[in-house]
């Protein structure tokens, strides 16, 4: 009896705002398992966990669940099915009847658990692209805001018992009237509440789109006209007609609009209404999206970044094992043909000239992949750009001003020079090409403090600590809004076939990145472009002048020092062997962790340094090797010959007592210093 005089109207246009606000879904279900009002069901559930019959089974579950809990005499239930979503109920009891349940859900309290998810795409046979983008639209809600949402339902719930229960009043109990009319004031009060509360535009307009309310809108007058107070809804005027003319709803998710001269991500939302006299209008909801949006584009660029991180991590590895033989055979051979006429002579010089690009090209690769590791040292951040300044200006940049302004008070930081210097030489060199007619190049830096970790402004992820701040801004051509969110794609180039990789802003990011801080664009086309680069401070205690961990002892370098080198790859191994014989070293080879366990079990008191590879499948790696080492002699030197050593290996490694590491491929004079540097520090 209840339900047939519960006002549907009222609450579907309740449940869709605040479903639209907290990005949820919501139903009124009665006893018999019937949907009586519902909204903005989740396409994952409605879309793959209910057409499942495997997945349906743990919705029904969840279902039964909440609805026996309500039974109880529970106010309210919460409870995360099996498919990972959680849910909320609460029963609607009228006159002491527990008549029908109203439940909200299908939202993730926590980041969602991606190898969860990832398994019942397998165990479902679910498309993954179609369920992940699913997946996107479920909305995460903490924990700690539960309390307000299921406090919303249980007084949510109250207002649907007094709307049912004063129609049935209303209905057979004339004499109650006066009651009835102020319990319906109160619920226009609790509903004007709501729709004040929601972060969200809400108009209301006739059939001429004219305006006639507007609540959360700035420029929205009575009786003007949507379009003129609303420029960038122009483009969908046609759809907002149709919406009036053909009593129909439109939805526009993320749609891309300006506002002041500004990109915005805004959701569109319109439903038709019949207005007091008959006529048609409409009810156009606005949302602004622009923070999410931005967000979301940032997480697809770090995992497009990753992919192809790996993929040219992986491609750097085996192309440096291949220059590793071609260097270090036609140095050798560059000493044995000495004599030989200088044309045959100049052919070994260019094998040995084109693997040094080669090598520096496996390098660029490997800094984007954020696979090569090295000490990170002290550097002051202003003498970076003044070398950055002078080489610009060397480069070419004659019609270019450039202006310096070196405004942070702390400017020492820790990473890799080469690295940041090459950051630093591709913005500069960018802005110089923005201004080809010439212009000024503004260069400033200043000094930031991050309580807590945080989003910045340009949407990067902070950790709380003191920054600097980097700032190139040119005043150029500028940077179109469809452009700007691919800048730091890899590949991506704006320039001519055969004038850009399309890799130098994409390793700037990933460089940045792998310093612990964040490089953001603000430009307009026709405005200039302004990048910023926030870095990490180094700490106060560190000293400019840190002595190595080893010391500087000197040891007498002779022919008389012995290598154990290990390396799965033949050719490497004989070549490298040549080389550190070459240099007066005698050399023993091991193909594997274990070949090496067994020869240093034998000669460890002959041994002087084991150099190793880090990658040896099937077996031991190289830190694992290391390891066993040392038990076998505490005071072993071990040194790391490898194209793959990350920092997670460096820092472990490192504490244990490792000699160094350099990355293949060395030329002979890198390899030489680095041997004779590792024999030289105590262990």
């Amino acid at each position: 009896m209840f339900l047939d005089f519960m006002e549907k109207k009222a609450i579907q246009s309740i449940l869709d705002a605040y479903c639209l606000q907290h990005n949820i879904a919501a139903a009124v279900i009665d006893l018999n398992g019937k949907v009586i009002v519902k909204s903005h069901w989740r396409s994952v559930c409605v879309n793959f966990f209910r057409k499942n019959k495997e997945s349906c089974k743990r919705c029904i579950e969840s279902d039964t669940t909440l609805a026996n809990a309500l039974d109880e005499g529970k106010e309210y239930t919460l409870y995360t099915c099996k498919n990972g979503l959680t849910d909320a109920a609460s029963p609607i009891v009228v006159d002491g009847e527990h008549v029908a349940n109203i439940f909200i859900g299908q939202f993730l309290t926590v980041s969602p658990d991606m190898e969860f998810f990832d398994r019942q795409v397998e165990r479902y046979g679910f498309d993954r692209d179609d369920f992940m983008a699913a997946l996107s639209e479920v909305a995460v809600i903490p924990e700690k805001e539960l309390p307000a949402l299921l406090a919303f339902l249980v007084n949510f719930t109250e207002i649907i018992c007094e709307l049912g229960l004063e129609s049935m009043r209303n209905h057979n109990l004339l004499d109650e009237v006066k009651a009835s009319e102020s319990k319906l004031r109160r619920t226009k009060t609790f509903l004007q509440e709501i729709i004040d509360s929601m972060p969200a535009m809400l108009i209301g307009v006739d059939a001429d789109l004219n305006i006639l309310f507007a609540q959360q809108c700035e420029g929205g007058k009575l009786g003007g006209r949507l379009i003129e107070a609303f420029p960038f809804l122009s483009e969908n005027e046609a759809a907002l007609k149709k919406v009036v003319e053909e009593r129909s709803s439109l939805t526009l998710r993320y749609a891309k609009v300006k506002v002041d001269h500004h990109l915005k991500y805004m959701d569109i939302t319109a439903y038709p209404v019949e207005m007091p006299d008959g006529a048609g209008g409409a009810v156009v909801i606005i949302v602004d999206r622009t923070k999410e949006r931005e967000a979301e584009l940032m997480l697809n660029h770090a995992s497009k970044m990753n992919a192809v991180g790996q993929l040219a991590g992986g491609v750097a590895h085996d192309f440096n094992n291949c220059l590793c033989v071609i260097l270090g055979s036609a140095e050798i051979l560059r000493k044995q043909l000495g004599t030989l006429a200088p044309q045959t002579l100049n052919l070994v010089d260019s094998i040995l000239a084109a693997s040094h690009n080669a090598e520096e090209l496996a390098r660029s690769l490997l800094s984007f992949s954020r696979k090569q590791s090295g000490e990170r040292k002290l550097i002051d951040a202003h003498n970076l750009i003044k070398d950055t300044v002078s080489l610009l200006r060397r480069a070419g940049a004659k019609n270019i001003k450039i202006d310096i302004y070196m405004d942070a008070e702390r400017s020492m930081i820790l990473g890799h020079v080469s690295s940041l210097q090459n950051v630093l030489m591709n913005l500069g060199v960018n802005a110089c090409h923005a201004m080809p007619s010439g212009g000024t190049l503004e260069i400033r830096t200043s000094n930031r403090t991050v309580d807590e970790f945080s989003k910045d402004a340009a949407g990067a992820l902070l950790s709380k600590g003191e920054y600097i701040e980097i700032i190139f801004k040119d005043f150029g051509v500028g940077i179109p809004d469809e452009i700007k969110s691919k800048i730091f794609e890899p590949f991506f180039t704006t320039k001519e076939d055969g004038k850009g990789t399309g890799l130098g802003l994409a390793l700037a990011y990933s460089m940045i990145q792998d310093h612990d801080g964040a490089i953001t664009v603000d430009s307009a086309l026709g405005k200039g472009a302004s990048f910023k680069i926030i870095l990490p401070l180094a700490p106060s205690t560190l000293s400019e002048s840190e002595p190595d961990a080893g010391g500087k002892e000197a040891v007498a370098l002779d022919n008389g020092k012995t290598i154990l080198y290990v390396d799965d790859e033949e050719l490497i191994r004989i070549s490298t062997k040549l080389r550190l014989e070459d240099m007066g070293y005698r050399v023993f080879l091991a193909e594997n962790a274990d070949n090496a366990i067994e020869i240093f079990k034998k000669r460890k008191d002959e041994i002087d340094l084991i150099l190793s590879d880090m990658v040896m499948p099937p077996g031991m790696d190289g830190e694992e090797l290391f390891m066993v080492l040392k038990e076998i002699k505490p005071d072993v030197r071990f040194a790391i010959y490898s194209g793959f050593f990350n920092g997670y290996h460096a820092k472990s490694m490192m504490a244990n007592g490792l000699s160094g590491f350099i990355m293949k491929p060395a030329t002979e004079e890198e390899l030489r210093a680095f041997v004779e540097k590792a024999l030289r520090k105590h262990v």
